[in-house]
Parts: structure tokens; sequence; C-alpha cells
């Protein structure tokens, strides 16, 4: 590991240790923020590695969630395959609808 990625990586593991304690989800932004202002090579490695443990921490609490749930007899939790973000949703639907190649006049 490089000693950006190793600078990156400290720098996430204090970010999501102080965001847990802070409650606040979006510290990392603003961490990135001051990181980019001096350093985009280390602001970089820092976003991979914040991305990588959240995702990390996201499945390993899933993980925990669904044998809790197993074990308790429970439902599962709800499932991400398929689905699409509210903003993404909204923006979809704006979209005109598409129209069918059938009967447009186009030669075949």
């Amino acid at each position: 590991m490089s000693v950006i990625d190793e600078l990156g990586d400290e720098l996430a593991r204090k970010t999501i240790a102080a965001m847990e304690e802070l409650g606040n989800d979006r510290l990392y932004n603003d961490v990135s923020k001051v990181i980019g202002a001096s350093s985009p090579t280390l602001q970089e490695a820092y976003m991979t590695s914040i991305r990588v443990r959240l995702a990390a921490l996201r499945g390993d609490r899933f993980i925990d969630e669904t044998l809790k749930a197993r074990r308790e007899g429970g439902a599962p939790p709800g499932r991400t395959q398929g689905h699409v973000p509210r903003t993404r949703r909204r923006a979809l639907n704006a979209l005109p609808a598409r129209r069918s190649p059938v009967g447009s006049g186009a030669a075949g």
C-alpha cells in the first residue's frame, strides 16, 4: 500500500469513528472537501477507502440483521436488489414515454 493509500485509509477510519460518535453520517463529505482543497490525490484515496469501508459496514450489518431475524423467526431485512432510490425514480418517471418502433413508418 502506498503512503497516499495508507493516509487515506487512516483518515477514513478516524472519520467513521467520528461519524458514529457524532451521529453525523455525512461528515465524510466535509472531510473530503478539506482534504481536496490541499491534495486531490489524497482526497481520491480517502474517498475510495470511505466507500469501501462504509459498504463493508453495511454488508456486515445486513448479515447480522438477517441472522438475527432467522434465529428469532422474524422476517429478514428488506432486500435492495432492484431498488431504485426515490430521487432516481422521480427522474425516471419524468422522462417521456418511449415510442414503439412498430408502426412508426420506418422501413424494415
